[in-house]
């Protein structure tokens, strides 16, 4: 599936997975909120649910548990927050993704759920999204709660603080994208290779702790010649965009305008109407990253390599990963986490105080 659509509501931001732990994501418009599974995590096994071709999922009863605090909400599902009762009282709040039931009916919309579902039962990395519970009689996935924000929201504060993200920062996160990318490029869903095809700074979540997660499979999918667009246009490759090809390369590239945008503190591509932003996209050609700002040259050469607009021009994501960790030195997660949790503080708390009953 891909996002939600239709108008937000709640947080425009979400959790994030730790190490070893799992992240649910909602796309709300172009938002994200998240729900993550932190190391521990152990749902009620009132048995196992089994979709065809997924991995085994622990079963839970969304009606149970709920409804709680929506924290996003759009056409197609809701995510909601429950406590820390629904994990047993173990301390850990779920996030529940639950689709609009009158959605499911529709063959089209249930098989692209069960394919997100499938895809997420089986991303299992510290960086990737990852299911921990199934629903089966509401088709709903639970995880546990984190607390972060999306890297769009995170420049939306900067922005409203009149401060640009630092580059140590920036290179933190990219550098944590790259690590759930290579994984997700080669086999680590079902045994076969997986283009996220959705890479934006909504579906990059920075948790307090510093680390950053890709979130969102809805829009994923083997590589292929011909496939429909189902990402953001502002962060969509031009053979995406113009020719529906899917490959490794459109994720690099994506994640190239990123990192253009999350270090001059500027949008690139996106134009006041979805019409103009894809034909500009389509288009392609972005700026040198350092024009005017002398002190992101060490970074210019690996953001123009994964902004080049034939894909076959553009390094893999292993090889983008080691080229960015020696272009620029990264922050340490203790102060990326610093500043999530500064800049971000009143959203955190508002969370906090929603779920508290």
């Amino acid at each position: 599936m891909g996002g939600l659509g239709g108008r937000r509501r709640g947080s425009a931001g979400g959790g994030l997975a730790d190490d070893g732990g799992s992240v649910v994501v909602v796309r709300c418009g172009h938002a994200c909120a998240v729900g993550a599974a932190q190391n521990g995590f152990a749902p009620r096994r009132e048995g196992v649910q089994f979709l065809p071709g997924m991995a085994p999922l622990p079963r839970f009863d969304a009606a149970a548990i709920g409804p709680g605090v929506t924290l996003a909400s759009g056409a197609s599902a809701r995510v909601w927050l429950a406590g820390p009762a629904a994990s047993g009282g173990g301390g850990a709040r779920w996030a529940v993704k639950e689709p609009h039931a009158h959605l499911l009916a529709e063959p089209a919309f249930r098989d692209g759920w069960r394919d997100e579902v499938r895809r997420s039962a089986g991303a299992r990395h510290p960086h990737l999204v990852a299911a921990l519970a199934y629903d089966p009689a509401r088709a709903a996935l639970a995880l546990a709660y984190v607390e972060g924000v999306s890297l769009a929201a995170l420049l939306d504060l900067g922005r409203a603080r009149g401060e640009r993200l630092p580059a140590g920062l920036v290179v933190r996160v990219l550098l944590d994208a790259l690590s759930a990318l290579e994984a997700l490029h080669g086999s680590l869903v079902d045994g076969q290779a997986l283009v996220h095809g959705d890479l934006g700074p909504r579906n990059l979540i920075v948790d307090v702790a510093g680390r950053a997660s890709v979130c969102d499979l809805g829009a994923a999918g083997p590589p292929a010649e011909r496939a429909p667009f189902r990402g953001s246009a502002a962060y969509g490759s031009p053979e995406a965009l113009a020719r529906g090809e899917r490959s490794p390369a459109l994720d690099v590239y994506g994640l190239g305008v990123v990192a253009w945008e999350a270090l001059r503190g500027e949008r690139l591509f996106r134009r006041a109407t979805e019409a103009a932003t894809l034909a500009r996209a389509a288009e392609g050609g972005a700026g040198p990253l350092d024009a005017g700002r002398p002190e992101l040259a060490p970074l210019a050469p690996w953001v123009a390599a994964a902004l080049r607009p034939e894909p076959r021009d553009r390094p893999s994501a292993a090889s983008a990963r080691a080229a960015l960790a020696g272009a620029h030195p990264a922050w340490h997660r203790a102060r990326v986490g610093a500043v999530v949790s500064s800049w971000a503080a009143g959203e955190l708390a508002r969370r906090q105080g929603a779920g508290a009953s």
